[in-house]
């Protein structure tokens, strides 16, 4: 059993090692950090939408229901784009470009969501 285990181990260091050759860089050369937001609690669920905007859940504490909020790299604005998600902790943009969330951190909605246009929130499932 412990040749196995090694010979496992060894495999998985290559594949690890020749993994990381081919990957590519996640961020280009000279790119730095940029804060974007710094009034919530607890920030994920980072989505990218067809426009090239970036959304992200703040996930609060409390009776806060949590929020969306929507970067606009062009001007350089975070905004409140959904005030109620239902603490929405993770996002994404379906074929149609619908914003979904999957809500309930925190006790939150339990629920899929789309966040329409003017930030209200319709029940999926």
């Amino acid at each position: 059993m412990p040749a196995i285990r090694c010979c496992l181990a060894s495999y998985l260091c290559l594949i690890a090692a020749t993994a990381s050759t081919h990957a590519g860089a996640i961020f280009p050369d000279g790119a730095k950090p940029e804060q974007l937001w710094n009034k919530g609690t607890f920030t994920e669920g980072v989505a990218v939408a067809p426009d090239g905007k970036i959304y992200f859940s703040d996930i609060s504490r409390g009776d806060d229901p949590g929020r969306i909020l929507r970067f606009d790299p062009a001007s350089g604005e975070t905004s409140v784009y959904c005030a109620d998600s239902g603490q929405s902790n993770g996002l994404m943009f379906d074929a149609t470009g619908r914003l979904l969330a999957a809500c309930g951190a925190n006790n939150g909605r339990r629920a899929l969501v789309e966040i329409r246009n003017d930030g209200s929130v319709h029940e999926l499932a």
